[in-house]
């Protein structure tokens, strides 16, 4: 698991790579397989418990909770940066 550090929301080179690391975790996978613009459909491991996975990695790493709107719609690491970042501003 990784460790929580402090992560501005306009530091996007240390945002990507922390979501893919922990996408990673998530679907069991290692992190060259977890391109940045990774899906559900391009992704091994990316299946209902992965996305459950990741959603719990995303909340307890940045200290965030997700809406069940947010959880549903996050369907590509793009999506999951663009949604931390935005939690991260609030």
């Amino acid at each position: 698991m990784l460790f929580r550090s402090h992560v501005s929301p306009t530091d996007e080179l240390s945002l990507d790579a922390i979501i893919r690391r922990l996408a990673a975790e998530a679907f069991r996978s290692s992190i060259d397989q977890i391109s940045p613009d990774a899906t559900p459909e391009n992704t091994m491991g990316w299946d209902s418990l992965g996305h459950m996975n990741l959603i719990v990695s995303l909340e307890d790493y940045f200290g965030i909770r997700l809406t069940a709107k947010e959880i549903i719609s996050l369907n590509s690491l793009e999506q999951a940066k663009t949604i931390c970042a935005q939690a991260l501003k609030k």
